[in-house]
């Protein structure tokens, strides 16, 4: 079984951030699930940390900085980006995996 990761930029999320954790974690296809704090002011490393994501902070500014990190420190196979207040239902998700999967792809947009 191929690895799957999630990764999530933030920046001061933290009204969002737990909850979208939550519904990843719903997704059994999902192995990891990692949070690029993007210089929050706030709780998001914190929550993020609480609700079982690796967190790791981009010292530089900006998304896609931050999306870049995560790609660095991501472990899966396969990646999904997602936005700190996307909520996404597991069969969504699912769908998105074994899409990628059965399809041999390497993005799906």
């Amino acid at each position: 079984m191929s690895s799957v990761s999630v990764v999530i930029p933030a920046r001061n999320e933290e009204k969002h951030i737990a909850k979208v954790i939550e519904l990843v974690k719903k997704c059994s296809l999902i192995d990891e699930i990692v949070v690029i704090n993007n210089n929050s002011s706030d709780r998001t490393a914190e929550i993020a940390t609480e609700a079982g994501a690796k967190v790791y902070l981009c010292k530089k500014v900006g998304k896609g900085n931050a999306m870049s990190l995560g790609l660095k420190k991501a472990k899966g196979k396969y990646i999904v980006f997602l936005d700190s207040d996307d909520m996404i239902n597991s069969k969504q998700l699912n769908y998105i995996v074994n899409y990628a999967k059965k399809n041999n792809l390497d993005i799906v947009e």
